[in-house]
């Protein structure tokens, strides 16, 4: 009933009745109509126009690179990517999220009336720029297939490995993942890095621009916006006060804490109970006049010359990173923070969420 759209070698030759820019119309292959999925980000060739809007198309054409772009009117998905492109090496045709490097084509007539040549012109992602780290257990990851040329996906569910994922022991929650990617990759890092965890839209539903358009980052880019708006962490006029919103889609969230993780602002009960659960503890009655985050410093002997007591940190440890700033540190010190991260609790416990609070910390000027 339908076949996925790949390119190959031999011109794509395609139907387009009636061409005309900014207006809905329907592209053929044969008999076939160029249709996407309604949640997945599947772009396949399907035997009818079921008019539900997925065989539509939106053709523009933007002067400055020459070249035309071609999207989809139908916004159902959760990620809303609906712009064609093929930025990777097996030539599968995907959606992404906005008009970028990696979503132009060229529409060339020929003879044969209502008749063109579609060729993809854009970029393709090239690993030794950029990769994408993935820290999956149970989440679906198919959105991770557009980005298959610079992925790495860790996955840490027992007994469910599937096709190029790596499989890494079920410890340490994202933080172990990352830290086992810096460490493991250390001498051929890419220059630049997007770490996130399984499912990042749920914590940012523009997570896509910031793949898009990674060229655009700062050198340390946050990329989480929330926890969870289900429970209202953090609270909405929060995140309306402090989200920033980029021109090219993406927004973000930075929050200020202390030492202990909190925030003026207001009050996180989970971050109230984690503070509790640390200071009973009797591990740690030895740092009990010191903060959370000097005491896990401390412990990955980890000395940063920042203020400990005004920490700024993205949610959910879904950022960017080039790699000069990784290497500001060695192996030696990132392998100690994985020692330390699962010394009290296979999961990381306390020390997880005070790592996924260090990052941006560790890593900005």
């Amino acid at each position: 009933m339908f076949r996925k759209f790949i390119l190959d070698q031999v011109p794509c030759i395609v139907k387009i009745e009636n061409f005309k820019l900014q207006v809905p119309l329907c592209i053929k292959q044969g008999n076939d109509f160029l249709s996407c999925d309604s949640e997945k980000n599947i772009v396949d060739w399907y035997f009818q126009d079921d008019g539900s809007g997925r065989q539509r198309w939106i053709i523009d054409f933007d002067e400055t690179s020459a070249s035309y772009t071609i999207r989809s009117p139908w916004n159902q998905r959760r990620s809303k990517a609906t712009y064609l492109g093929a930025p990777n090496r097996n030539k599968r045709v995907f959606l992404y999220s906005s008009n970028s490097n990696f979503t132009k084509w060229s529409i060339l007539p020929i003879p044969e009336p209502n008749h063109f040549i579609l060729r993809y012109i854009g970029c393709q992602f090239a690993p030794k720029d950029i990769s994408l780290v993935v820290a999956r257990y149970s989440e679906d990851v198919d959105w991770t297939n557009a980005y298959s040329d610079i992925l790495y996906l860790y996955n840490k569910k027992e007994n469910e490995v599937a096709y190029n994922w790596r499989q890494l022991p079920n410890i340490g929650r994202e933080g172990h993942t990352y830290l086992h990617h810096i460490i493991t990759n250390y001498q051929n890092l890419s220059k630049q890095i997007i770490f996130t965890q399984g499912d990042p839209f749920e914590h940012n539903e523009t997570f896509l621009w910031g793949i898009d358009h990674y060229n655009r980052h700062f050198d340390v880019q946050p990329l989480g916006l929330v926890y969870l708006r289900q429970n209202n962490i953090p609270p909405s006029f929060i995140e309306n006060e402090l989200c920033i919103k980029t021109d090219y889609g993406l927004n973000y969230l930075v929050m200020n804490v202390n030492g202990n993780l909190l925030t003026p602002l207001f009050n996180d009960p989970g971050i109230d109970e984690l503070n509790r659960n640390f200071r009973e503890d009797p591990y740690h009655f030895e740092f009990c006049n010191k903060s959370l985050m000097e005491t896990f410093l401390d412990m990955c002997q980890l000395s940063i010359s920042k203020d400990v007591d005004n920490i700024r940190f993205t949610y959910s440890a879904l950022f960017s990173c080039q790699n000069y700033k990784i290497k500001k540190y060695s192996v030696e010190t990132y392998r100690r923070i994985m020692q330390v991260l699962v010394s009290r609790h296979s999961q990381g416990g306390v020390y997880g969420y005070i790592l996924e609070r260090l990052w941006l910390h560790m890593f900005e000027d």
